[in-house]
């Protein structure tokens, strides 16, 4: 990646996608929701492969399907990310398209 950690190219990617599964893989996931939101970053660095990028295109559903669980989880296990800073909402679902989403690594954790 340049000095700007802009990702420029699909080894960059795959650079910044393994350092996101390094971080997420030194957490413990503790409490009720630490296993969900695990399995949530687990399938989203998935996506992020096949997408090439931290940015991906999902729906709830798609997500559902993923992680074995109800959309309602999903649902929950986004905002409990989203608050931590693991996850960034890009664009909100159209008709036409799912909501693209973009994994981070929190400053704070």
């Amino acid at each position: 990646m340049g000095t700007s950690g802009t990702i420029v190219c699909r080894a960059d990617a795959m650079v910044a996608i393994a350092r996101l599964r390094a971080a997420v893989e030194a957490v413990v996931w503790r409490g009720p929701g630490g296993g969900t939101d695990l399995k949530n970053l687990t399938a989203r660095l998935q996506l992020a492969e096949q997408a090439g990028g931290l940015e991906h295109e999902v729906s709830v559903r798609q997500m559902a399907e993923l992680m074995g669980c109800a959309r309602s989880t999903v649902e929950a296990s986004n905002a409990r990310l989203r608050a931590a800073r693991w996850l960034l909402l890009v664009a909100a679902c159209t008709g036409e398209h799912s909501s693209t989403w973009s994994l981070r690594i929190p400053r704070c954790r």
